[in-house]
């Protein structure tokens, strides 16, 4: 576990699955650090690299919005870029957090990452933030296929997608799905529901 790996999938792509996975597979994972967050979103750095050297592996911000840094510092270390089922149930998903999170910070940290304070008012902003950020990852490492997993939960992406790309033998443990919505679990049951009638009938 010498390099490190560094999660630089949006929030809300799947990040604290992600971030389980990392723990359950024997990382030592850097926790959310809103110090350090607050300092990249005024550009200071100075602090990042004593926080790497403590870690194994990151998700969540900051880590997303630095990885062309990161991949410059640490040129061995693996990134895995999470993705939701579409762009419109991220910016859906964001929505419904940023409404149970209105704190002046988190709308000035939105403003330094995203461009804007509320998804809510700027959709595009969001939406185009998220598909620049796909793009511009999957081009940074178009000659480094080695160093980049792409996966996305909700398309039955889990434990065999990861560990190959770890090099690591799959856990006898169920796949971790953190933070699953409640309104998509009451789909599936419903889902489940309607095809269980129609095969009695």
């Amino acid at each position: 576990m010498a390099n490190k790996i560094f999660g630089v999938g949006l929030p809300k792509t799947g990040t604290s699955t992600l971030g389980r996975c990392f723990e359950i597979l024997g990382y030592k994972k850097a926790p959310y650090n809103l110090q350090l967050i607050n300092q990249i979103a005024r550009g200071n750095y100075s602090d990042l690299k004593a926080e790497i050297d403590q870690y194994d592996c990151f998700e969540d911000w900051p880590w997303p919005v630095i990885y062309k840094y990161l991949l410059e510092q640490y040129p061995q270390a693996k990134f895995v870029l999470t993705l939701r089922a579409n762009e419109r149930v991220w910016l859906n998903s964001l929505q419904k957090h940023t409404s149970r999170n209105t704190r002046k910070n988190s709308e000035y940290l939105r403003q330094q990452f995203f461009g804007s304070p509320n998804p809510w008012d700027d959709e595009e902003v969001y939406l185009n933030f998220y598909r620049n950020h796909i793009v511009e990852v999957t081009e940074l490492f178009k000659d480094k296929p080695d160093q980049l997993l792409i996966v996305n939960w909700e398309d039955e992406d889990g434990w065999q997608e990861l560990c190959d790309f770890l090099g690591l033998e799959i856990p006898e443990i169920d796949f971790p799905h953190m933070n699953q919505a409640k309104s998509t679990s009451s789909v599936v049951r419903l889902g489940r529901l309607i095809r269980n009638k129609i095969k009695r009938a």
